[in-house]
C-alpha cells in the first residue's frame, strides 16, 4: 500500500511539472519561452547608477624616475601651475654623475681634436721616413763605391788589407738591412688610416655626450614637476623618506587633480544599459544622505562591458559583476561636488 501511494506521488508531481513546462513555453517542453513585448515589460522611467565624482582629467599619481631621500614636498591643498615643482630629493650624487660626465666628455673631445690632426702628422711621417730611406740608401751607396775602390785596387796589384774588405763586406750588409728597414716602416706607415682614428674619437665623444645626457636626465628627475595646472589632493610623503623605483604596488608619494571640468564616472548595470544613451538628463545626489541634487548629462558610453573602474569594499557595492561606465559632465557644481564623493545618478529615460 505505501509503495502504490510513493508510485502515486511521484506520477502527479512529474505530471504537475510537465504541465508547467508546457504552460509557461506555449506547449513546447523544449523551446524557449515568448518574448515579451514592451506591453508586458515597460521600461522604467528611470535608470539609477551609482558612481564616483572625478576630474577630466582624472586624478593622476606623479612619482619620480629615480631614487633619492625626499628633502622637500609640496603641501596639500596647493594650487600649482605646469612645471612647479612638487617634491625634491637630493641631488648631490646625481650633480656629481654630471660632472665626471662633463669631464669626461672634455676628455674626448681633445682627443678628437687631436685626431683631427693625424693625416696631416700621417702624411709628414711618410715624407720623413722617404727620407729615412733615401738617407740609408746614399750611406749603403757610399760604402758599396769604398768596396769597389779597394776591390779595384787589389785587382790592379796593389796591396789591400783583407780585414779592410772584409769589414765593408759587413758594413754593406748592415746598411741593406738599415734599408730593407726604413722601408717596412714606411710599408707600415701607408697601412695607418687617419681617418679610421678620427672616426672612433667622434664615437667616443658621441658616447660621452650620451652619458652626459643621461645623467643630466637623472639630475632632472629629482624635481618632480607639476604636469599641468591643477591641485594638490593628497601628500603621503614627508622629508626624510626615501623613495624606491620599480617596486609594485608602491604607493604614490602625491595625488594630482589636472586642472578641468568635474565629471562622474557612474556604472551601469548591463540589464539596463540599452536604455541608457548619450545626451541623457540625469540628476546626481550623494549616496549617503538626503541633500542637494546636482544637474548633470551624459558625455560617452564606454564600448565594452568591463570590471568596475573601483573595486572597492563599500555597502551597497557590487564588485563581482560587469557594467557598462558612462562618463557625465556636470553642469551645475553648487555646491561644489568633491573628488571621489560616491553618488547616485538618476537617468531619465523618458
Amino acid at each position: 500500500m505505501n509503495r502504490f501511494l510513493w508510485l502515486l506521488m511521484v506520477v502527479l508531481l512529474v505530471g504537475t511539472a510537465v504541465g508547467a513546462s508546457l504552460a509557461f513555453n506555449n506547449g513546447n517542453p523544449f523551446g524557449k519561452a515568448a518574448p515579451k513585448t514592451k506591453a508586458d515589460n515597460p521600461a522604467p522611467p528611470m535608470v539609477v547608477a551609482l558612481g564616483l565624482v572625478d576630474g577630466d582629467p582624472s586624478v593622476a599619481k606623479p612619482l619620480p624616475l629615480v631614487p633619492g631621500r625626499i628633502v622637500e614636498v609640496i603641501a596639500e591643498g596647493t594650487e600649482v601651475k605646469k612645471g612647479d615643482p612638487l617634491l625634491k630629493l637630493d641631488d648631490r650624487m646625481y650633480q656629481a654623475t654630471v660632472d665626471e660626465a662633463k669631464a669626461a666628455l672634455d676628455e674626448a673631445v681633445e682627443k678628437l681634436t687631436q685626431a683631427k690632426d693625424l693625416p696631416e702628422q700621417h702624411r709628414l711621417k711618410q715624407e720623413q721616413q722617404q727620407k729615412a730611406i733615401a738617407a740609408a740608401e746614399a750611406e749603403r751607396k757610399s760604402a758599396k763605391f769604398e768596396q769597389d775602390f779597394n776591390l779595384n785596387k787589389a785587382k790592379g796589384g796593389l796591396e789591400v788589407n783583407k780585414n779592410l774588405l772584409a769589414s765593408l763586406e759587413e758594413r754593406l750588409k748592415q746598411l741593406d738591412a738599415k734599408v730593407a728597414g726604413e722601408q717596412a716602416r714606411l710599408d707600415e706607415l701607408r697601412l695607418f688610416r687617419p681617418k679610421s682614428e678620427i672616426a672612433r674619437a667622434q664615437a667616443d665623444v658621441n658616447a660621452k655626450q650620451a652619458q652626459l645626457a643621461k645623467a643630466q636626465w637623472a639630475l632632472e628627475q629629482c624635481t618632480l614637476q607639476a604636469p599641468s595646472d591643477g591641485l594638490i589632493l593628497r601628500v603621503t610623503a614627508t622629508v626624510g623618506e626615501v623613495i624606491q623605483t620599480g617596486i609594485p604596488g608602491q604607493p604614490a608619494p602625491i595625488q594630482f587633480l589636472p586642472k578641468g571640468v568635474k565629471v562622474v564616472r557612474a556604472e551601469v548595470l548591463q540589464e539596463w544599459a540599452s536604455l541608457v544613451q548619450a545626451g541623457q538628463d540625469v540628476d546626481i545626489e550623494d549616496d549617503t544622505y538626503q541633500g542637494p541634487v546636482w544637474k548633470g548629462r551624459i558625455r560617452s558610453l564606454s564600448n565594452w562591458f568591463a570590471e568596475k573602474r573601483h573595486r572597492i569594499i563599500e555597502p551597497f557595492m557590487i564588485n563581482d559583476v560587469r557594467t557598462l561606465e558612462c562618463m557625465v559632465e556636470v553642469l551645475d557644481e553648487s555646491p561644489p561636488l568633491r573628488i571621489g564623493q560616491r553618488v547616485r545618478v538618476k537617468i531619465k529615460t523618458k
